[in-house]
Order: structure tokens, then sequence, then C-alpha cells
């Protein structure tokens, strides 16, 4: 998706990189989509802390030398797991934001005619969600 983010000072408006990611306890599956619908990438992480940072400053450097403003990490709120993976990002430098995890869930029937649960999936799902305008705001509180 094309999230625009226009800096502070400036009239430039460049363009987020949107990253969804579905967490579960020992894995990271993601799917991020370029500049154009036609280069995606998919992959899945281990979920530890060394894991996910070196991901993230790999996703900010290509993000950087593909010309994008910024990166913005999205996933579900998920029995707490989800905290640790906003919380590095944050550190890292990106953005972050939420999809219902019920829209998810109703999105996946529309996408895939199916109503199982499915994690190398559910990135695809979320990022249809972003494409719509449907995310939620990442609420942080101060000193986390």
């Amino acid at each position: 998706m094309k999230t625009t983010v226009t800096f502070p000072g400036t009239e430039q408006t460049k363009i987020t990189l949107d990253v969804c990611v579905d967490v579960s306890k020992a894995s990271l599956s993601w799917h991020h989509r370029g500049a154009g619908s036609e280069r995606t990438a998919a992959g899945m992480i281990p979920y530890t802390n060394a894991a996910v940072m070196a991901w993230l400053e790999a996703l900010r450097e290509a993000a950087d030398t593909r010309g994008f403003g910024a990166v913005r990490i999205i996933c579900e709120s998920t029995s707490g797991y989800h905290q640790r993976l906003l919380r590095l990002a944050r550190a890292a430098g990106c953005r972050t934001a939420l999809v219902s995890g019920e829209q998810v869930k109703q999105m996946q029937v529309v996408e895939n005619n199916d109503t199982g649960k499915s994690d190398h999936k559910d990135p695809r799902t979320m990022m249809l969600l972003v494409q719509m305008g449907k995310t939620l705001v990442d609420r942080a509180l101060e000193g986390e």
C-alpha cells in the first residue's frame, strides 16, 4: 500500500513501506508490498530479539535504498505476543499500527474462501486491510 508521509518543515512527501506481520510465540511471518503492487516479499523469522532487530535494520536499509520515507510494522493484537514486536519496532525507528484480529479472520474468508487459521496467509490478508485503510492506532505509553 502507498501511505504518504509529509516530513515537518519540508514539502517533501515520501511513501511508507508497510510490512504486515503475523506474530506467534516462536516465529514471525511477514509480507510487504513495495512501491508497485508487482513487487512483494514474504518470509518467516524466529521471534528472538536479536533476529527481529537484525530483520528490522535490514528492512530500514532496504527502504532507505529504495526511497521509502519510513517503515511501518503492522500486526494483529494477539495475546500480548505482539507487544514485544511493536516495542522493538519503535526502538528501531519504525512506525507501528494494528489491525483487528476479527477483521483479519473475516477477510481471510473473502480472500481465500477459507475459515481456517493460517499463519503464512494472515500477513497477506492483513495487507488487504491496510490497503482498505483499516488500521488501528498503536497507542504506545510514554517510556516504552
